[in-house]
């Protein structure tokens, strides 16, 4: 899930965290980037649809939504630390824990894997793609889908360019190389004042690339059809 800084990644983290759990599919989100409550405060607004002015004036009403929205909450676990601090090793293990307390397979959020604690020995793109290609290992060990948020390297945030590309993906080139899916986010000046944000799907096998224009709230960490999150009609998604 890769993209500049200040693109939504994390959100976008937790709005796939919300689908998967509304489809009966449990959740192991892992971050590294907010404490434990702020991430468990961003789902309470993406399962209501309710921004921070409106959960804190109704949180009843809050609570209500969410009981409505969520058949079981108990299939959402949440992990947070500081950067740096959880290895690969120990997120191996929490999610060998998930599995065997949900009894069933599940979707692990990672947020992000390059903040993993790393081999200090080896340089940095090493480390990280070696965290990367482990990752892919775990997906493949465990049959459980992965998502993690991967920063781009600065060009991407100051080129004014409309599409992200392999050569702006930061840390570590060689990290990309090992997903099965990169879901790259980006949006032009024009974009970004009407609130909406271009997805680009693009596989590492031999796939179509696919690209489709969202409206976004981060207030609820949601993602939504064109014009839906302002109760609008007007639909410019791609057909076909």
């Amino acid at each position: 899930l890769m993209g500049p800084t200040k693109r939504g990644k994390s959100h976008f983290g937790v709005w796939f965290g919300r689908t998967a759990l509304l489809l009966g599919i449990p959740v192991l989100h892992v971050t590294l980037e907010l404490r434990d409550e702020l991430l468990a405060q961003r789902y309470d607004r993406c399962f209501s649809q309710m921004n921070t002015f409106e959960v804190r004036e109704h949180p009843e009403q809050m609570e209500e939504k969410i009981r409505e929205t969520v058949k079981d909450l108990s299939l959402l676990r949440i992990v947070a630390a500081p950067r740096y601090t959880l290895t690969l090793g120990e997120v191996e293990d929490l999610v060998e824990d998930a599995l065997q307390d949900f009894g069933q397979r599940m979707l692990l959020i990672l947020d992000y894997g390059s903040i993993l604690k790393r081999d200090q020995r080896k340089p940095k793109h090493e480390a990280v793609e070696e965290i990367h290609e482990r990752l892919s290992g775990l997906a493949m060990e465990k049959l459980i889908p992965i998502w993690t948020p991967y920063q781009t390297n600065r060009t991407a945030f100051t080129s004014g360019e409309e599409d992200i590309h392999l050569g702006q993906s930061g840390d570590s080139y060689g990290s990309t190389l090992h997903a099965d899916l990169i879901l790259t986010l980006n949006r032009s000046k024009a974009e970004k004042i009407k609130r909406r944000m271009r997805l680009t799907m693009e596989g590492a096998r031999d796939t179509d690339e696919v690209t489709a224009v969202v409206q976004y709230d981060w207030g609820r960490s949601s993602v939504y059809p064109i014009g839906e999150a302002d109760g609008g009609e007007e639909d410019h998604r791609p057909k076909g």
